[in-house]
């Protein structure tokens, strides 16, 4: 009857559910994006009072995208990646942040989109320009130029202010990879110019220590007494401050204590108000449940606009003892989880947000559940036989900082450790490597960030794998069983002051997934080593193809530090037996459960089953 332009969609009872604007919905690297939610997004920063975003063309046509912010003060535009990576995904993150003193308007008082300008970020003032002036900065240049499609590019240019993000990052290592050069993406992030980084390449700058001052490495875990009898009587969860509920974790913890407790929850959730918190939190439980989990977020869940990273978590002093004397449990899953960034940004929040937890829960005396990785047990240690890493470890010469996630998770849990010492009521609990629900395979709305499903859409895009690695083993940790396991154990007495390893130790093979992709009708050809590498070699110039390679040797390019050269391997025999105290157990990880896992993926468009 009238096009509006508005996306919508019927509900079985009748109403009409208004999903945005057909208009504002743009197609970049294979991804679809509502522009929409990277406004509110941005419209939660406190400094920031109107804001647009739009695709643009570059001169290669390729698209990218602008926000035009208004802000009642001058700002500094290069913070606002960091702000947003926190809840987007990369392919979400605007290329260039233009700022305005006000938002060109159509007669109807729209925006006006089509006047918006465009972004300065190929104009260089011959002041500015520095030229290279060895080898390894002209073929940086080049590589530089080619990723960013500018013209002109100095070598003291900054890689994220000339539109470079994670992905172009990835980019630029895996043609750094091809020289021959050992650059990382963090590497990218530490020396953002080609001047740092080709001293990085040749030797010529001090690697970047990433060991914190505070952290006290001979730190011990508290004593515990051996499991003994485990209580059936649990303890009654009456009112629970949960943080990081709108994580993937975050909001099935939350769903897991809405249906499995009779609790009630204090949610805190950041916006520019409590409207906009109230509006995220809700849309995310919509996207992840049904309409009788978002029931009950009306029913028993309170939301508080606050900040982790503030003082007194934002709130006000009133509010924040009010709370404090109502709230009898914490649960903290909230974390920065990208393995690339500034560590800044990672100990901001999984630090000293951390640190502000404990403070609340050492000044009201509230059990506290903080939720680790078993990540800090790091990869490869300091040792000369094979070492295994408990629920009674901490420090065993691991390389914990061996990227800017596991350091800044292994600098909180040390936090954590020295307030249990100064009577902490705490259990910790390091989980493993989460995948989607064992119920239907959903997995993450940036499922595009995730480095475990990037390698299965790898193998699936590429179409081939190396038979040597058909034999090795992978975590499936599905997100809602693991949801169930942590909420079980934080209702028992004993839980208090140990350590759980809290993920699915009944792994698969390699092979099983291949099976099952074949099963689907994906084709995956299974070569040997030689057949592999040739078949490797051939696909490499293909513009998707290389896209993913990059992202490969992004996560998986080994450091080559000869210092940390024995491997570390994670036991969880401890959680095991208690788990089975209480009547949990993991379930196996068949062709059922990977069929839902790359159905999803497929029906999200990760990937294509032809």
């Amino acid at each position: 009857m009238y096009r509006t332009g508005d996306l919508a969609r019927w509900l079985p009872d009748g109403n009409i559910e208004f999903l945005g604007r057909i208009d504002y919905q743009v197609k970049i690297r294979g991804f679809r994006i509502e522009l929409g939610e990277i406004e509110n997004c941005l419209l939660s920063h406190d400094q920031i009072r109107e804001v647009a975003v739009i695709d643009r063309t570059d001169a290669s046509g390729n698209k990218y995208l602008c926000a035009y912010i208004v802000s009642e003060r001058e700002l500094e535009m290069t913070g606002f990646k960091e702000y947003l990576g926190r809840e987007l995904p990369d392919y979400m993150i605007p290329a260039f942040f233009v700022a305005l003193e006000k938002l060109p308007l159509t007669a109807n008082g729209k925006v006006n989109r089509k006047a918006l300008p465009e972004p300065e970020s190929n104009l260089r003032k011959a002041v500015d320009y520095v030229a290279p002036e060895n080898e390894i900065e002209k073929q940086l240049l080049n590589i530089w130029r080619d990723i960013l499609n500018v013209e002109v590019v100095g070598v003291t240019d900054h890689f994220f202010d000339i539109g470079g993000h994670s992905i172009l990052a990835m980019k630029v290592v895996s043609k750094a990879f091809a020289l021959g050069w050992n650059l990382t993406v963090q590497d990218i992030f530490e020396y953002p110019t080609i001047r740092e980084q080709a001293l990085k390449i040749s030797g010529g700058v001090k690697e970047k220590s990433m060991i914190d001052s505070d952290i006290e490495l001979q730190e011990q875990l508290p004593e515990v007494s051996d499991l003994g009898r485990i209580s059936a009587q649990r303890i009654r969860l009456e009112n629970v401050l949960l943080t990081g509920v709108t994580g993937f974790l975050g909001v099935h913890l939350l769903t897991e204590l809405l249906t499995s407790t009779s609790a009630k929850i204090y949610a805190l959730v950041r916006g520019k108000d409590l409207l906009a918190a109230r509006e995220r939190l809700t849309k995310l439980v919509e996207f992840y449940f049904d309409q009788e989990v978002s029931k009950l977020l009306d029913e028993r869940v309170i939301i508080l606009n606050g900040d982790i990273t503030l003082h007194h978590f934002g709130l006000t002093d009133e509010a924040y003892q009010e709370l404090g004397e109502t709230v009898d449990t914490i649960l903290h899953p909230a974390a920065l989880v990208k393995h690339f960034g500034n560590y800044a940004d990672f100990e901001k929040v999984n630090v000293l947000g951390t640190q502000e937890i404990i403070d609340f829960a050492m000044t009201y005396g509230i059990r506290l559940n903080h939720i680790s990785t078993t990540s800090v047990s790091g990869t490869m240690a300091k040792a000369d036989h094979e070492l295994i890493f408990t629920e009674c470890d901490f420090y065993i010469g691991q390389n914990y900082d061996e990227n800017v996630y596991v350091r800044s998770k292994f600098a909180g849990e040390s936090r954590i450790i020295k307030a249990m010492h100064k009577g902490l009521k705490a259990t910790i609990f390091r989980v493993g490597n989460l995948t989607g629900r064992f119920l239907d395979g959903q997995f993450q709305a940036n499922i595009a960030d995730n480095a475990f499903y990037t390698r299965i859409k790898t193998m699936i895009e590429i179409g081939a794998i190396n038979l040597e690695l058909l034999e090795q083993s992978m975590e499936f940790t599905p997100i809602d069983l693991c949801s169930r396991a942590i909420v079980q154990i934080m209702q028992t007495e004993e839980a208090e002051g140990r350590v759980f390893h809290v993920y699915n130790h009944k792994r698969a093979e390699v092979k099983q997934v291949v099976n099952v992709c074949q099963e689907l009708g994906i084709k995956l050809q299974t070569l040997n080593t030689e057949e592999f590498n040739q078949y490797m070699a051939a696909t490499a110039e293909d513009e998707v193809t290389s896209e993913l390679l990059a992202r490969m040797v992004a996560y998986y390019q080994p450091e080559g530090d000869d210092e940390y050269c024995v491997p570390v391997k994670v036991d969880a025999k401890l959680t095991i037996e208690y788990l089975s105290r209480i009547d949990f157990e993991w379930s196996e990880i068949d062709a059922e459960y990977i069929t839902k896992v790359i159905k999803y993926m497929d029906k999200v468009g990760f990937i294509q089953v032809k």
